[in-house]
């Protein structure tokens, strides 16, 4: 992430997950702040999903961009998924799509993890 060419993160996190706290009021303090830091970086953008807004049923995934292909990928309880096949990585982009336009915008979503602070 802090490569002269880095790569870029876009991402998407619960504010039901932020506010779940693990470790204590110190080390969630120092979580806020590395996630507030890294959400400062050109390179990455960090959107909170709204409390209250339901999230997908297909729980967290990614997708993987690289110079050849895109690939989503999830993780269950007992495996690990893989998707190459262009309809399932469309749907994936399609979820993605949805996710962002329910999310708070970058600066938004950086004040609602500096209120959490408090």
């Amino acid at each position: 992430m802090t490569a002269d060419e880095p790569a870029e993160l876009d991402c998407l996190a619960d504010e039901c997950a932020l506010r779940r706290s693990v470790g204590g009021a110190v080390v969630m303090g120092e979580q806020y702040d590395h996630l507030i830091a890294m959400s400062e970086r050109p390179n990455v953008s960090l959107r909170v999903l709204p409390a209250g807004l339901r999230p997908p049923r297909t729980g967290a995934f990614q997708l993987i961009r690289t110079e050849d292909a895109v690939v989503a990928y999830q993780e269950t309880r007992r495996s690990a998924h893989y998707y190459s096949e262009p309809e399932a990585v469309a749907d994936y982009q399609r979820l993605l799509d949805e996710l962002r336009e329910r999310a708070l915008d970058p600066d938004r979503s950086r004040d609602l993890i500096a209120g959490l602070k408090t």
